[in-house]
């Protein structure tokens, strides 16, 4: 089962980014926190009900222009 997964390091690494893939791997990780921490503040101002209104609302209109 461990052969079929990989983390992020083994991805870069496979990609070429050998020497750089725990720095790369580092960054996304904190990029991904930066980004809850965002959402999070971002719910505590506009609460949830409007973002998941008008999430919906684009979602289906891409939908409907992609298909």
């Amino acid at each position: 089962m461990a052969e079929d997964s990989a983390d992020g390091s083994t991805v870069y690494t496979s990609v070429g980014f050998a020497k750089d893939a725990l720095l790369i791997n580092s960054i996304n990780s904190v990029n991904g926190l930066i980004g809850q921490v965002l959402c999070v503040l971002f719910l505590d101002k506009f609460g949830r009900r409007p973002p998941l209104i008008w999430g919906n609302i684009l979602s289906g209109t891409t939908f409907a222009i992609a298909t």
